[in-house]
């Protein structure tokens, strides 16, 4: 006795619980895979995150690297740049037009200054200005009435800067409201 199967009758058990299941509850997912999906996605979403900040943070250290390569070579020439200032600046009018070691020498810093303004290498402007710590090391205060206290009145070695970063601060007197 084999028990034929009727092709208008479905046995097949998948099927009749298909069709007494209501539609909206097959398209929803259990809750736990929907926090297990959340979770991943959350994961991957901070990972890409802080992939991105990884190679931003690479970009800027090897643009600065790139910047600032010269840094200790242009600190090390601020010397010779004093050295060639305080030599054009010994020799007296007279001297200057008939010396031709003047000339060079005088030369020689125009071609260094082109130089360090080739490599983005400024003097800070500090004469005249107010007391930046950031730029300038006080050497001494002088009791002034006729300018703010604080005021820049004499640069006793010039500082410089390579772009945004300080290569050395200038020596500055500053004034002070007397006691």
């Amino acid at each position: 006795m084999t028990k034929e199967r009727d092709p208008s009758r479905s046995d097949n058990h998948s099927e009749t619980c298909q069709e007494h299941v209501h539609p909206s509850a097959q398209d929803t997912p259990a809750p736990e895979t929907v926090d297990t999906e959340d979770s991943f996605r959350d994961k991957w979403l901070r990972a890409m995150a802080d992939a991105e900040n990884t190679r931003r943070r690479f970009e800027k250290e090897k643009k600065d690297s790139i910047d600032y390569a010269n840094s200790r070579f242009a600190k090390d020439m601020l010397s010779v740049m004093d050295a060639l200032t305080l030599a054009v600046q010994s020799v007296t009018e007279t001297d200057q037009q008939e010396h031709s070691l003047f000339q060079g020498v005088n030369l020689t810093l125009n071609a260094l200054r082109q130089v360090f303004q080739q490599n983005h290498i400024t003097e800070i402007e500090a004469l005249g200005t107010i007391f930046n710590p950031h730029k300038h090391q006080v050497l001494q205060e002088i009791d002034n009435t006729d300018v703010d206290p604080g005021t820049v009145l004499t640069v006793v070695q010039p500082g410089y800067m390579i772009k945004d970063r300080l290569l050395r601060a200038s020596m500055v007197v500053v004034s002070k409201r007397p006691a």
